[in-house]
């Protein structure tokens, strides 16, 4: 039954897609749409290890792989568009469902976002922005997590090569928190999210690539104290121009997060390690119309073993643009 309803969602939107795409359309519309559906693979969708996959915690759930359906969709409409200032109001979608029973339809996922964002040029090579945001989480059919930020940022080119950066973040977490860890009191991770991150940013002319560095520092602080950690991370990404017509972006990301207190899990403070690489390919098949594939790949070391897994993700589809 899911696949055929999202077969037909598919469908419409590939129709949708055909009839729009013969109209004529202004030079500078002040709205642009993005869609992707695509199928693929979770080799380990409730992020554990294997070990702990009958656990209470994950009380009916009897596998870890499952085939996955993901839609997702970005909008946005300018209100104001000028050399100096723009205005600009989104709206995001994304969703992951899965097909292969195991009670895995519990952790399908979606998300709900909608922003605004203002840019201004505040000197021929600075510009600054601020963006304020609110996205709803939800697995299955339990409602998760409301977040609310704002995030303030600036870039200076300095020439034609090379960019800096510097962006800001302040989250606050609303969670509808899970009966886990026994209810503990401590486990209550509802709270507020404080980054800064500076960025370099590199392009080489005439050659299509580009890349970023990036480090991050930041402090996450729960209401109930057993998710209160500091948080350092490294990103580097890179933007290519391959043969065919075909572009391939690549980020990786490190996290060190250091846990002030034992947490609900561990008898020492908890510390964890992350890794996670994204690598997506595309290749354009009419002017609004590209084919991708997109591989995830997460590993978290932990010394609080119940918080140890590793996940690869692969999903290939259709991206249409209007």
């Amino acid at each position: 039954m899911k696949l055929s309803i999202y077969g037909l969602v598919l469908a419409i939107l590939i129709i949708s897609y055909a009839t729009i795409s013969r109209a004529e359309e202004p030079a500078n519309k002040p709205w642009h749409i993005t869609l992707t559906a695509g199928m693929g693979h979770n080799d380990n969708v409730p992020r554990v290890d294997g070990s702990l996959l009958l656990s209470d915690v994950l009380a009916n759930i009897k596998r870890r792989e499952s085939l996955l359906g993901r839609f997702t969709v970005d909008a946005t409409y300018d209100l104001i568009r000028t050399d100096q200032h723009i205005l600009t109001l989104g709206y995001n979608m994304f969703t992951d469902r899965n097909f292969s029973g195991g009670n895995l339809d519990k952790l399908d996922y979606l998300e709900h976002g909608i922003w605004v964002g203002y840019q201004k040029k505040l000197t021929p090579n600075t510009i600054g922005s601020l963006k304020l945001s609110g996205r709803y989480n939800s697995y299955g059919t339990h409602h998760v997590r409301n977040v609310a930020g704002i995030e303030p940022a600036i870039v200076y080119r300095l020439n034609n090569i090379l960019s800096v950066g510097l962006n800001g973040l302040f989250q606050m977490n609303d969670l509808k928190n899970r009966p886990l860890f026994g209810g503990a009191r401590n486990a209550d991770q509802s709270g507020e999210v404080y980054q800064l991150t500076p960025v370099v940013y590199f392009s080489v002319p005439n050659t299509g690539i580009k890349a970023n560095v990036r480090y991050r520092t930041g402090r996450n602080r729960t209401e109930g104290g057993g998710f209160d950690y500091n948080e350092d991370a490294v990103s580097a990404g890179i933007s290519l121009q391959l043969p065919w017509q075909v572009s391939a972006d690549m980020t990786f990301w490190h996290y060190w997060r250091d846990y002030d207190d034992l947490g609900p899990t561990v008898t020492r403070e908890r510390k964890d390690d992350i890794d996670t690489y994204k690598v997506i390919a595309t290749r354009p098949i009419t002017d609004s119309t590209q084919f991708y594939i997109n591989f995830e790949h997460t590993q978290m070391q932990s010394n609080g073993v119940f918080f140890e897994y590793r996940q690869n993700v692969v999903t290939s589809g259709i991206i249409i643009t209007f």
